[in-house]
């Protein structure tokens, strides 16, 4: 099995796009038309998720994750009008992406980016580095305003850069 599939792999036409080779039932390797892909990682506390959905030209790239919830006026009404502060100025200066509110009162970061063909792996994670470099200011921002009121799944907030992927550290990527 192991001979066939590199046979495969050796005469599938190059760049290898994503999404364009699954395992059928029998466990040998066969072409489809491309799909989308999911998957997540966590960076700056953030669990994010991502699709890569193919479009003409190449792929679209979307982002979202929870990255705190929007204070409550009665506790920490400066916090709130920060946050606020923040979120607006995000539609107008952030590349790629920006900061929403969801009706559960929680602050996301969503983000948008086209990949052109080839779509190959090394394309994905490079796209998806330039959105969180572009939004890495704006994680930091919104902790530094937050300060530890800022939780995401019960964790504190890190300040990007402080053990996360921007200072070194690894990803953690989950297939979904």
């Amino acid at each position: 099995m192991i001979q066939t599939s590199l046979s495969f792999l050796a005469n599938h036409p190059l760049p290898i796009e994503l999404g364009t080779i699954t395992v059928g039932p029998d466990g040998k390797p066969q072409r489809q038309a491309r799909v989308a892909l999911e998957f997540g990682f966590e960076f700056a506390g953030a669990e994010f998720t991502a699709r890569v959905e193919p479009i003409e030209a190449g792929a679209r790239l979307r982002l979202d994750a929870v990255l705190a919830p929007m204070p409550y006026t009665a506790e920490q009404r400066h916090h709130r009008r920060d946050a606020q502060i923040i979120i607006r100025a995000s539609r107008q200066s952030m590349h790629h992406g920006r900061l929403v509110l969801d009706a559960q009162g929680k602050i996301h970061l969503v983000g948008e980016l086209g990949i052109s063909s080839p779509v190959t792996p090394a394309a994905v994670v490079a796209a998806t580095t330039r959105m969180l470099i572009a939004a890495t200011p704006w994680i930091a921002l919104l902790h530094q305003h937050l300060g530890p009121a800022g939780k995401t799944g019960g964790k504190p907030m890190p300040a990007p850069g402080a053990g996360s992927a921007a200072a070194g550290a690894p990803v953690n990527v989950r297939a979904e």
